[in-house]
């Protein structure tokens, strides 16, 4: 599988949600996404991006265009939160 375009968003504060949200759209309907597939894409985009805020305290989100075969999709945003101060890394932190 190859990852034909991808984007990444800080997320440092919930405002940046509604940025993440319209990207993930934007990109689904660049896909052919339906509209209602679209919306669905927005919302889990949207909790990816208030979840980060909300219990790890920003981080990024990473939406990409994958392609395999000639065949196009979406990968589910990837999340990933900053370490707060003085916590390690990692998924017990």
């Amino acid at each position: 599988m190859e990852v034909s375009a991808q984007r990444r968003f800080e997320v440092g504060e919930a405002s940046a949600a509604g940025d993440v949200r319209r990207a993930a759209v934007d990109l689904a309907r660049e896909l052919d996404f339906g509209e209602a597939d679209a919306g669905r894409v927005g919302i889990v985009a949207t909790e990816a991006a208030t979840n980060l805020v909300k219990h790890g305290g920003g981080g990024e989100v990473l939406l990409c265009d994958l392609q395999k075969d000639g065949a196009r999709g979406r990968r589910h945003p990837g999340a990933r939160s900053w370490p707060r101060h003085g916590q390690r890394r990692g998924r017990h932190a």
